[in-house]
């Protein structure tokens, strides 16, 4: 820049505006600083100009959220100590040495009474003297309190890892944090996460107002499971609860127990050893949303029943043996397959209120030859066989094999379907989904018994939907559209034209106002599209009801829900 304008700050529009105007545009500043706080810390405002610091010094909502990490300022704590006055604060430690801890830590503890919610998770020394100091302090305000170390306390199991499944700290024991948590210390406490390494002595005290309660990885559980039922049933307000190789000890029980009456969220994360008799101790009301994942056993804590190993790829043998303690899978009336990520796949259930029920198995991503034997499809027909089951969605698939006989197995099992939607597919091979969907529609041909012939019946004759995506890259569309039209003809020709089918024609392209883009491209593009459009419109317009074409730039991808959470 060869000239700059330099203005004083009164001649700026923006600091014309009212002093509270500012802070709120600086309130919504900060609340975006996740996004970009590692690049450039959101205080760098306050060297903007005088009035800017100013107003954000005396703006407390400001300094009540306080990160510290490894390369944490001490002038910044300082600072949000002091300009957040009386206001509650929250304070979230994670990556800091003991040292960094000492001194973090010295400066809090005047401010013990405003803490709010507590989080300490990333932290890899569970000899931290300063960090013990902290956790027997008493906190009258504190509504929320998570503790977690990178570092694992409990050996593997006597069976040998292979070296390609080691992970640092995973299967090198440590000395765990013993920490003897009272209750006295957090009355007010509304969420609870205890994890890695964490050991309390003795039992984990009841917090009546306890809402939200995580139990994740190497905690120790002295307890039985009707125990730990009892425990539950000491949080009449618990919401939420997740258990995740956390393992009180089965015990059989003559009934499945009660859970907590306001619970409306459950998860649990194990092998398959300890997930189905923990499901079994339990009846789950079809209002709880749940989620169960099945781990593999290779990354256990020793605990696995002798010569055992990973069990079959499926997710079944993770459920209780008698299905009626999950009546929500009987309730379902939209199920998915997903399967985009190499690492994992999911079974999942919708109920006509809202409710979910979610079963994700986890495969070993170094062993891709495994998922043409995943049983993934069979499963999801399996568990929902019994449910009034009105869409199906496969989301995903790439690597296992969806054929023929399966789909016919899915249409006989849901005899309610009316929807089917078939997304991120392999194109043209052996693992599209499509293709085999296609075939399983189509009537049967025609067979003669004693000289008699009998007219064949439509597969899926309730069917009303089909929802399909094809992807320009692929260079489909002749092939694909005579698959389609082959299915559709022969369902018209008996009766059953399909009321409604919609395609989704993904191209990628790059928006013409990037750099390097021309119009001549943007118009390449349009006329291929048309092209596209063309296709399909000539060959299938007249075989369906109503013909939907939706032409969709998937440059800037689609957001797509992880298989952790949605």
């Amino acid at each position: 820049m060869s000239r700059m304008t330099v203005g004083t700050p009164s001649s700026t529009p923006i600091n014309n505006l009212p002093r509270k105007v500012i802070a709120q545009i600086l309130v919504q500043l900060h609340r975006l600083r996740d996004d970009w706080e590692e690049l450039m810390p959101w205080y760098r405002v306050l060297w903007v100009c005088r009035l800017w610091r100013e107003v954000a010094q005396e703006t407390p909502a400001l300094w009540c959220d306080i990160k510290i990490r490894k390369y944490f300022r001490q002038s910044y704590l300082e600072a949000s100590l002091r300009y957040s006055l009386t206001m509650p604060i929250d304070i979230a430690i994670g990556d800091t040495s003991p040292a960094q801890n000492h001194t973090v830590i010295k400066l809090i503890v005047p401010h013990i009474s405003r803490l709010r919610n507590l989080q300490i998770r990333g932290l890899d020394d569970t000899h931290d003297d300063a960090l013990r100091m902290l956790l027997h302090q008493t906190m009258p305000a504190l509504e929320e309190l998570g503790l977690h170390f990178n570092v694992q306390s409990r050996l593997m199991g006597p069976y040998e890892v292979n070296e390609m499944c080691t992970f640092p700290g995973l299967h090198t024991p440590k000395d765990p944090f013993v920490w003897n948590l009272q209750y006295e210390q957090f009355p007010n406490l509304r969420r609870l996460f205890l994890g890695g390494a964490v050991k309390i002595n003795g039992l984990i005290p009841p917090f009546p107002l306890l809402r939200q309660l995580e139990l994740h990885e190497c905690l120790s559980a002295p307890i039985t499971i009707v125990e730990f039922a009892y425990y539950l049933s000491q949080h009449p307000h618990l919401e939420e609860f997740t258990i995740s190789r956390y393992r009180p000890a089965i015990r059989p029980v003559p009934t499945p127990m009660a859970l907590p009456p306001l619970l409306r969220k459950f998860t649990i994360e194990d092998n398959s050893y300890y997930t189905e008799p923990f499901l079994s101790s339990f009846h789950f009301p079809a209002h709880i949303d749940i989620r169960i994942t099945r781990t593999l056993d290779f990354m256990d804590y020793g605990d696995l029943p002798d010569g055992h190993w990973e069990p079959p790829l499926t997710v079944q043998n993770a459920l209780p043996r008698d299905r009626s303690t999950l009546p929500i899978l009987t309730e379902v009336t939209s199920i998915e397959l997903r399967h985009y990520m190499m690492s994992r796949y999911s079974l999942i259930g919708i109920t006509p209120s809202g409710h979910t029920v979610r079963l994700t198995g986890q495969i070993r991503e170094e062993s891709p030859d495994q998922h043409p034997d995943l049983h993934s499809f069979t499963d999801l027909i399996e568990v929902f066989r019994r449910a009034p089951v009105v869409e199906l969605f496969v989301n995903g698939n790439d690597a296992t094999l969806i054929e023929k006989e399966h789909w016919e197995n899915a249409l006989a099992a849901f005899p309610t379907l009316e929807r089917i939607v078939i997304d991120d597919t392999e194109s043209l091979t052996e693992y599209d989904a499509r293709l085999s969907l296609l075939d399983a529609l189509q009537p049967p041909k025609r067979v003669r018994n004693a000289g008699v012939t009998e007219r064949s019946s439509v597969p899926a004759p309730q069917l009303k939907t089909l929802v399909m995506t094809s992807v320009a890259m692929d260079d489909e569309d002749v092939e694909f559209t005579q698959a389609l039209a082959r299915c559709l003809r022969s369902r018209k020709d008996k009766g059953h034209e399909l009321p409604q089918l919609k395609l989704v024609l993904e191209y990628i392209q790059r928006p013409a106002s990037e750099d390097g883009r021309g119009e001549d491209e943007v118009e390449e593009a349009d006329r291929d599209n048309a092209r596209r459009v063309k296709v399909y419109t000539r060959a299938l317009k007249a075989l369906v009801g109503d013909l939907q074409l939706d032409v969709v730039n998937d440059f800037d991808p689609k957001d797509i829900p992880s298989d952790y959470e949605d």
